[in-house]
C-alpha cells in the first residue's frame, strides 16, 4: 500500500501505528520522526499541497484533514483527481479515538489501533473533578496561529487535552472550534501558561506533560 500524508498528525498516526513504511510523500511541516520525514519526498504546506504530485505518487490513500479552515479546498482537490482519501475533522479526544482507528483500519492493522487508542487514554485520563469543577485550575492558551492569535475554543480536542492534564483552557466554554483573539484579549484573559504554534495532538499531549510536570 502507499499512503501519503498532507497533515503532520496524520503522519505521526502512520508512525505510532508501526506503518511508517507505507509512507511515500508527506507535507512540508511533518516533522517527527526526523529520520522518517528526511528521506521522504516534500508535497507543500498542508493547506496548500501540490496534489498534481500527490497524484503522481501514485497513492493507494492520501490522508488529509479538516481541521483548519482552507483544508476544505484541498479535500475538493483530491476529489476532483480521483484520488482515495480520508479527511478527519476531530472537535474531541473520543473524535481523535475514532480517526485512529479509521486509520488504522483503512491500513489493515486494526488491532494495532485499538492498541494505540488504549494507550493514549491511559496517558489521558483526567483528574477527578475539583469541588470549583476546575474553576480555580491553572489556565492555558494554546495558539494555533500568532498573528491574529486564534485559539481553541471547546468544539476542539486541545481543550479535551488540557482538561486531562489538570489545566483550563480560558476560552474552553465558548461554542467554537476556535477563534481569532484581539492582543487586548489575551491580556485580559491573562493565562497562565501559553502553548505557541499549530500542533498534532501527539505534540500537544507531550507538552502538556511537561506543564504537569511544571507544577510539582
Amino acid at each position: 500500500m502507499r499512503v501519503v500524508s498532507i497533515a503532520c498528525s496524520n503522519t505521526e498516526i502512520v508512525h505510532a501505528l508501526g506503518c511508517a513504511d507505507l509512507l511515500v510523500g508527506v507535507d512540508d511541516h511533518s516533522d517527527y520522526p526526523e529520520e522518517l520525514v528526511a528521506r521522504l519526498p516534500r508535497l507543500g504546506p498542508d493547506l496548500a499541497p501540490d496534489l498534481d504530485r500527490v497524484a503522481a505518487l501514485e497513492p493507494d490513500l492520501v490522508l488529509a484533514t479538516l481541521t483548519v479552515p482552507g483544508h476544505e479546498r484541498v479535500v475538493e482537490g483530491l476529489s476532483a483527481r480521483g484520488l482515495p482519501f480520508i479527511a478527519p475533522e476531530p472537535v474531541s479526544l473520543e473524535d481523535v479515538y475514532r480517526d485512529v482507528r479509521e486509520i488504522a483500519a483503512r491500513l489493515e492493522v486494526p488491532d494495532r489501533g485499538e492498541r494505540l487508542v488504549d494507550e493514549m487514554r491511559r496517558e489521558l485520563t483526567p483528574p477527578p473533578p475539583a469541588p470549583t469543577d476546575g474553576v480555580d485550575a491553572p489556565t492555558l492558551l494554546v495558539q494555533w496561529w500568532p498573528k491574529p492569535v486564534i485559539a481553541p475554543g471547546r468544539l476542539s480536542w486541545a481543550t479535551d487535552v488540557l482538561r486531562a492534564a489538570g489545566a483550563r483552557n480560558p476560552i474552553g466554554g465558548e461554542d467554537v472550534k476556535s477563534r481569532p483573539l484581539e492582543d487586548a484579549e489575551v491580556r485580559e484573559l491573562w493565562p497562565q501558561f501559553v502553548i505557541m504554534g499549530g500542533m498534532a495532538a501527539a505534540a500537544l499531549a507531550f507538552a502538556i506533560r511537561r506543564f504537569r510536570a511544571s507544577l510539582g
